[in-house]
């Protein structure tokens, strides 16, 4: 059967959104399905950071300081949180997210130890971005 090139353009073409971009029925984009695609696809992920992505975090000194990670150095980070990291042995924590129309954030909190993270997300031209990462745990 010579059909299986045919067959796999068609299904390319049915895919519809280019990586990087998820379509919805009215276009726009939720925090919700980009969070989905972000945290399960790395090259997805690799589209949505704005690279050099600032790390920001609090130095012993009591300094903050902002170290800066490229795109060749990106570990892929996944956001899938269930109830039980919160009541774990070691490294328990909570996770809030918080959305407003244009930014978002993904909050975690460590449970009697140092974890605390913000990732803060921006709508950038319609999509969501991870654009700054703070690291306060200590």
């Amino acid at each position: 059967m010579r059909h299986g090139p045919i067959i796999f353009t068609i299904l390319l073409l049915a895919c519809g959104a280019k990586t990087g971009e998820i379509r919805t029925e009215n276009d726009e984009e939720t925090f919700d399905m980009f969070i989905d695609a972000f945290t399960t696809d790395s090259s997805f992920q690799l589209t949505r950071v704005k690279f050099p992505l600032e790390i920001v975090t609090w130095g012993i000194d009591e300094r903050q300081t902002i170290d800066k990670v490229a795109s060749d150095n990106w570990r892929h980070l996944r956001f899938e949180y269930k109830t039980g990291y919160a009541t774990r042995k070691i490294d328990a924590y909570t996770q809030e997210i918080t959305i407003s129309t244009d930014s978002a954030s993904i909050s975690l909190r460590g449970v009697d130890n140092g974890i605390r993270i913000d990732y803060v997300f921006k709508k950038v031209e319609g999509q969501w971005t991870l654009m700054i990462v703070r690291d306060y745990s200590n």
